[in-house]
């Protein structure tokens, strides 16, 4: 299995689009890995462009709908971050509203 068969295979859920994988950082045809960190990465990145682009959350045609629920991305997303170490982009976390513990000590 190849890095863009996993990463498909792995967002199918999301309608990740062709160019989304080409523009992830990684070379797509290399041989898949298991638990790679680059791949990991890669996926996190699409997260936040999805995150970020607009988007249709809901499309309806002669009684077919097809609709989004942005909340399983962001968790997914969050999950993902927390997984691999990385800190959650700042504008994504200010768009899916990520909660954060602020230390309010000095209050008490």
């Amino acid at each position: 299995m190849t890095n863009g068969e996993y990463m498909r295979e792995k967002l199918q859920a999301f309608d990740v689009t062709e160019a989304q994988l080409l523009d992830s950082g990684i070379n797509l045809t290399d041989d898949y890995t298991p638990n790679s960190r680059p791949v990991a990465l890669a996926i996190i990145k699409i997260l936040e462009d999805m995150v970020l682009a607009p988007q249709r959350t809901n499309i309806s045609e002669n009684g077919f709908s097809i609709s989004w629920d942005t909340a399983n991305l962001a968790k997914y997303y969050r999950y993902l971050c927390k997984q691999w170490g990385v800190t959650p982009n700042a504008d994504v976390t200010e768009t899916i509203q990520i909660p954060t513990i602020r230390d309010r000590s000095e209050l008490w």
